[in-house]
């Protein structure tokens, strides 16, 4: 059974199957100097974020903690 993070939908999830240790292993969670080295660029919290090739959403979803509404290209 997979868990679905809210935010994300299952088809996003699915097609990384049997990848899941290797992408947990290396990728874990987006580093918090990606929202900070951003917001430091602009001297400012962005309006709204577009994570291109956004697959499982862990780019997109840190976003969300900074009410950043994201927009990505991977939904379908």
């Amino acid at each position: 059974m997979s868990v679905v993070p809210e935010g994300n939908n299952k088809r996003n999830i699915e097609r990384f199957s049997g990848y899941e240790d290797i992408y947990d292993r290396y990728r874990p969670a987006v580093p918090p100097l990606v929202t900070s080295h951003l917001t430091g660029y602009l001297q400012r919290k962005p309006e709204l974020v577009l994570d291109l090739g956004c697959g499982t959403g862990l780019s997109t979803l840190v976003w969300k903690k900074h009410d950043v509404p994201p927009q990505e290209t991977d939904r379908i």
